[in-house]
């Protein structure tokens, strides 16, 4: 018997809403778009990368080519952009209109887990990964604790909005990959020190899915192992007491549609969360 009971996760609106409190969803603090269903996100492309601003075409072409998993939202008046300059670990890109570079993600010291941003003087702010970067990686399990899921979109931008006097900023999210997506679902898992735990997620066929990917997050020196199906997708010990995060992408053949398939999290010697990113059309 495993220590966190075993429960079956179906992909649809009934059965999302009544999961327990050891398995989460989304992040409610990323605030999604009124049309989102319960245990998705919502994903639209950003208006200042639409053609009807032709005079960021050439930032559109540059994100379409290196950004994947992406989140932004629009401060209500423009920003000045020595305000916000001291986020960036590294300024990648600079004009007298926006800055694009890397930003730290708090409570990580790998520049692996740093968040690529974009702001523009005319108030927007937009968060990434890059496209090879598994969607997955975008949840920021030094937050999880079992309770409310946090993305580390959720981590930068919030703390960016906070400075620009933003409260709770309702983040947009969206896949310069995956352009005809329509939903991201992000499903988690957290097992406390010495323990197993394990869920079970079935995805619907009349869903098309774009990327199936894990991530597994672990600290203080910890032996954390992923298998999916049994299969080790994860076996590694945590260098370090500070929070770090693996990720990858799951073959489509390892998680079909219309089966239960397991996912189950093993830890040594401290806490580990788990869990699965899905973008799919609905």
């Amino acid at each position: 018997m495993f220590h966190t009971l075993q429960r079956r996760i179906l992909l649809s609106l009934i059965i999302l809403g009544l999961i327990g409190a050891a398995i989460a969803f989304i992040a409610p603090l990323s605030q999604p778009q009124a049309d989102n269903a319960p245990g998705s996100l919502k994903l639209h492309a950003p208006p200042f990368v639409s053609s009807a601003y032709a005079q960021d075409a050439d930032l559109a072409s540059f994100l379409e080519d290196e950004a994947g998993i992406a989140a932004y939202f629009k401060a209500p008046t423009a920003i000045n952009l020595n305000t916000v300059r001291s986020f960036y670990r590294t300024i990648e890109a600079e004009t007298p209109d926006y800055l694009i570079g890397s930003v730290p993600v708090d409570g990580y010291q790998s520049e692996e887990e740093d968040v690529h941003v974009y702001i523009h003087k005319e108030g927007w702010v937009l968060g990434y990964y890059l496209k090879a970067d598994a969607t997955a990686k975008v949840i920021d399990w030094g937050k999880y604790d079992g309770g409310v899921l946090i993305t580390k979109f959720d981590t930068v931008l919030g703390a960016i909005a906070a400075t620009l006097g933003v409260a709770s900023p309702a983040y947009t999210y969206y896949h310069f990959q995956y352009p005809n997506a329509t939903d991201l679902a992000l499903i988690a898992e957290f097992v406390e020190t010495n323990r197993v735990g394990s869920f079970q997620v079935n995805l619907p066929s009349a869903f098309i899915y774009f990327e199936r990917s894990w991530s597994i997050g672990c600290k203080d020196y910890s032996d954390s192992k992923y298998f999916l199906n049994n299969k080790v997708a994860h076996d590694q010990y945590c260098p370090d007491n500070t929070n770090s995060s693996v990720s990858g992408a799951i073959p489509p053949v390892d998680l079909v549609a219309d089966t239960f398939h397991t996912v189950r999290l093993e830890g040594a010697n401290a806490n580990v969360s788990g869990g699965l990113a899905l973008v799919y059309r609905r």
